[in-house]
């Protein structure tokens, strides 16, 4: 039993040593994107930095990938077969404390390579592959880079526009920012990566802001749906010198008067108010296609208007105070001067 547990704090203990070991490793890029011919040789490069205290050998292993639901996310399939088995690095590399090394590859197109997208990655890891033949059974952490690569030829396009609303399906916010989502569907051959921006038009129908629709420049892999994230941030922290509102802070922290009042200052650095229409203008493919939705939504401050309701209230009052004691100085003025000349 002794040994049993031994062996099991070890194996932890392994565990724990590559995966620490595997976090600091950097690969750059993370991905690569290329094109070529049937029976071309393609070639290629990437960094690989050591960002640890002590010398590591890492070992190439090759995996394809496909898309895994509508977040982008790869899901990592055998490498016996396709673009996995077309790439060539070198097999092992060793690196000092703080060495960085560029990696070369090289693709091989067969002849007969179907054309359109073909995607796999090339993963370093400290546990060598496992040899032809045989399982791997040994746990360690890797991590990889990404090759997408394009073979010439004639290629399906099929991309679609599926949906376009706010992240949570709302129409009323009382602040910014407004996160917004689209579904963009690719029923063709190769990746498409749509392009384009998001305009945000106010009640009178004027541009007030305008922001990328793809930042991450994510693909949408073929037969697959994925679903894009963007942000109106109106006027940002840093210009503003405002905090960003943290959502989950609770009142008992700053209290009510102090959140709410906190607020009141965001929304005033980050105004936004009234009827707001979002248009989403997308590209696509060899041919450049156009595909667009737009919908309204509405930003209504309520915190703020309360205050400045109040602070307009207060003001007519002061006036309107100030007004009528003016008047009656000025009667007082003209009595007075009236009484000097009748005397």
């Amino acid at each position: 039993m002794k040994k049993i547990l031994l062996s099991v704090v070890a194996v932890m203990l392994a565990v724990f040593s590559v995966s620490f070991s595997a976090s600091a490793l950097t690969v750059s890029p993370s991905k690569i994107e290329l094109k070529g011919d049937p029976g071309e040789v393609v070639k290629g490069e990437f960094e690989l930095l050591n960002e640890q205290k002590n010398t590591i050998t890492l070992y190439a292993s090759y995996e394809n990938f496909e898309a895994s639901g509508e977040d982008g996310s790869p899901n990592f399939v055998a490498g016996d077969y396709g673009l996995a088995t077309w790439i060539k690095a070198q097999d092992s590399i060793t690196l000092k404390p703080g060495e960085y090394k560029k990696i070369p590859f090289t693709i091989t197109v067969p002849e007969n390579a179907d054309a359109g997208g073909h995607f796999a990655a090339i993963f370093w890891g400290t546990q060598p592959p496992a040899a032809s033949g045989e399982t791997s059974v040994s746990i360690g952490a890797k991590t990889g880079i990404l090759v997408l690569l394009t073979v010439s030829g004639e290629v399906k396009e099929g991309g679609s526009l599926l949906e376009f609303y706010t992240k949570d399906n709302q129409r009323f916010f009382n602040f910014l920012p407004v996160d917004f989502y689209y579904r963009f569907q690719n029923g063709g051959g190769d990746r498409l990566k749509p392009v384009g921006t998001v305009k945000i038009k106010n009640t009178f129908w004027i541009t007030t802001d305008e922001f990328d629709a793809n930042k991450t420049s994510g693909n949408v892999l073929p037969n697959s749906t994925r679903r894009f994230l963007t942000t109106w941030e109106g006027i940002s922290k840093e210009d503003s010198g405002v905090a960003v509102l943290e959502p989950e802070k609770t009142a008992e922290e700053s209290g009510f008067i102090g959140r709410y009042f906190e607020r009141v200052s965001y929304q005033w650095d980050h105004f936004a108010m009234g009827m707001y229409t979002a248009k989403l203008g997308l590209t696509y493919g060899n041919d450049a296609t156009i595909v667009g939705d737009s919908f309204v939504f509405f930003v209504l401050p309520w915190q703020l208007i309360i205050v400045m309701a109040f602070i307009i209230i207060i003001a007519f009052f002061v006036l309107r105070f100030a007004i009528r004691k003016y008047n009656r100085w000025i009667i007082s003025q003209a009595i007075g001067v009236n009484r000097r000349l009748r005397k």
